[in-house]
């Protein structure tokens, strides 16, 4: 009898069909959601009239009346500052790494393999073709052509080969990924350093050097790279019974984050040699990073122990039935759970940290918004103030977006909400 019931049960419910799925055409989808009432047509048109306002002499300036070569004729200048020109080679070599760790990753960790073989095919195809883009000179008659960087096959190609390692080694793909990742920072800054001055192959390139979005880049990764371990302790310092690391713990959080990053710059380049002997001189540039790190693990610190109030006291109390340390536990329970819950806040704070690079401009450093307004001032660029702000708008834009949708192909593949 049970067995009967079981099955007219499943075959209930095999037979129920799903719900019907609305559908409109597209005069049922603008009345529906843009004219379903009198006042939700008034705010449409005058959402209407608005973009209208504003979108309109926007676009005429953009294609009829900005010089918009003065972006590729100082390309450089915007991606790597006064970077040695003979040495550019370098940085390239650092971007085909990245791509390629990103092409593994995508390939070995996430899903949509398509749509990254369909991106990394069309930049390198872009990069190998021999297209020209026309722009209006500086007189504003003459017409200028300008190609595309030829580095962007490669920057295409590696993308590809490291989808290609990702799709041939299995699971030993997710581990040289995740060892990738690892190793990519200190090897980044040894290529665009160098070694020494005399060196033949990779001469040392002085901090001074280094500016443009190359210079905010290494930053905001050095203050993240840091300040997650950094954030930790702290973290795990204000959760602790010890009164004196709670005590630490504290004081350092609430005293960064009661500061604006500014002011820490500002300290950090003026204080930090107060406390070293007179033969012992920091650079500018380590300065600012350890300012912006400090920053980064105060809020970082808050992040991880609100990820840590969020896990379940049986978690705990199962570290504790098998026996393990507190460190032990820390380690393989809690800290994995906490870190995966904190994965939104975290990506947040990567790109607040990103955009607070603009901050170097204060102290004397030339990154990229310190560049643009520099190539105003010189008398060949005079009037293309807006042209070079839009552009760096645009490129802040893009490293936001490319931040947040990496955090949300993260989140579907922890599971983020899902369990």
């Amino acid at each position: 009898m049970g067995t009967t019931v079981k099955g007219v049960n499943n075959q209930l419910s095999s037979d129920v069909l799903a719900p019907p799925t609305e559908r409109y055409t597209v005069l049922g989808w603008l009345v529906k959601n843009l004219f379903s009432s009198w006042y939700n047509a008034v705010l449409t048109f005058i959402a209407i009239g608005i973009v209208i306002a504003i979108g309109r002499p926007a676009i005429i300036w953009a294609f009829s009346q900005a010089r918009w070569i003065v972006i590729p004729f100082n390309m450089a200048n915007l991606m790597v500052g006064v970077y040695p020109r003979a040495e550019i080679w370098r940085v390239w070599c650092v971007v085909y790494l990245i791509m390629g760790l990103v092409g593994l990753t995508w390939r070995a960790q996430f899903t949509g393999h398509k749509r990254g073989i369909v991106v990394f095919a069309a930049i390198m195809v872009l990069g190998v073709l021999p297209i020209e883009l026309a722009f209006m000179g500086m007189d504003g008659e003459t017409i200028r052509t300008t190609s595309l960087p030829s580095g962007m096959a490669g920057v295409g190609i590696g993308g590809l080969l490291g989808m290609f390692v990702g799709q041939v080694g299995g699971e030993r793909a997710k581990r040289l990924s995740t060892y990738g990742w690892l190793w990519f920072y200190p090897i980044a800054i040894f290529l665009v350093r160098g070694i020494s001055s005399g060196h033949d192959i990779l001469p040392l390139v002085k901090t001074s050097q280094w500016g443009g979005l190359m210079l905010n880049t290494i930053v905001s990764s050095t203050a993240l790279v840091l300040g997650l371990p950094i954030g930790i302790i702290f973290a795990l310092g204000r959760r602790s019974k010890l009164p004196v690391f709670r005590t630490v713990s504290i004081v350092f959080i609430e005293f960064v984050r009661g500061v604006p990053l500014i002011t820490i710059l500002f300290t950090a380049q003026v204080m930090i040699p107060l406390f070293l002997p007179e033969e012992v001189r920091i650079d500018n540039l380590i300065r600012a990073m350890i300012g912006v790190t400090l920053f980064a693990a105060a809020y970082i610190a808050e992040i991880v122990r609100g990820g840590l109030q969020a896990i379940p006291r049986g978690q705990y109390e199962a570290s504790d039935a098998l026996a393990m340390t507190r460190a032990v536990g820390l380690r393989y329970i809690i800290l994995p759970q906490a870190l995966r819950t904190t994965i939104p806040m975290m990506v947040n704070e990567a790109i607040g940290l990103s955009k607070d690079t603009s901050l170097l401009k204060i102290v004397a450093m030339m990154e990229l918004l310190s560049m643009a307004q520099a190539l105003t001032a010189n008398p060949d660029y005079i009037g293309t103030q807006r042209e070079l702000l839009t552009f760096v708008m645009v490129v802040f834009w893009l490293v936001t977006y490319i931040l947040a949708y990496a955090g949300r192909r993260l989140e579907t593949a922890q599971g983020l909400g899902e369990r």
